[in-house]
């Protein structure tokens, strides 16, 4: 039997025993471009500098809307919506119902107020920290399904600088510390 056959016959019977919801599946762009997508495997933390764009983050976060570059419009997908006021600095974000994290726990506008204030008060340790510190001046969560967050100025939405936010959990004691701090040279203590 050649190689290639090997491989393929042994790929379906491993494919027949994972079940369809725990498989995840990746695409390529070019021969070669998979290599590294997850080069930070053991933190899986998006905001940590030094980061290349392709991480593979789009497979794991996924964003309050998605924007349609072809139709020009933004799509809710764990937002459902979002209000200004009238003078456009502070932006009501209204979070859909039912979603959960991968272990189970709700998703909720406590994780968007604390996603953004993370970023904000570790401005310039973070990627994207400065632009929450220069672009939103408060984010709170009126309840769980509710957050508002109010921009430093009205010539700024404050939904261009989350609507793409890879969002981190901030409920139930789960939160992270965001970045590692190192304890020698030669190695270093992941999130607590």
């Amino acid at each position: 039997m050649t190689r290639p056959a090997f491989s393929l016959i042994l790929a379906l019977v491993c494919a027949a025993h994972v079940p369809r919801e725990r498989t995840l599946i990746t695409d390529c762009v070019d021969q070669g471009t998979c290599s590294g997508q997850f080069q930070d495997y053991d933190a899986f933390n998006p905001y940590l500098p030094g980061k290349v764009s392709r991480t593979g983050y789009n497979f794991l976060y996924e964003p309050l809307y998605f924007y349609n570059a072809y139709r020009d419009e933004i799509i809710p997908w764990i937002a459902t919506g979002h209000e200004y006021n009238e003078d456009h600095t502070e932006v009501t974000l209204k979070i859909r119902p039912g979603v959960e994290w991968s272990d189970g726990q709700p998703w909720t506008a406590h994780d968007v107020v604390f996603t953004i204030n993370m970023l904000r008060d570790h401005a310039p340790e973070l990627t994207f920290a400065v632009d929450m510190q220069t672009w939103v001046k408060t984010a709170v969560a009126s309840d769980s399904l509710t957050a508002r967050i109010g921009a430093s100025s009205s010539r700024i939405s404050p939904t261009t600088s989350t609507m793409a936010c890879r969002l981190c959990p901030g409920t139930s004691g789960r939160a992270k510390t965001p970045r590692p701090s190192p304890t020698s040279i030669w190695r270093k203590a992941g999130p607590s």
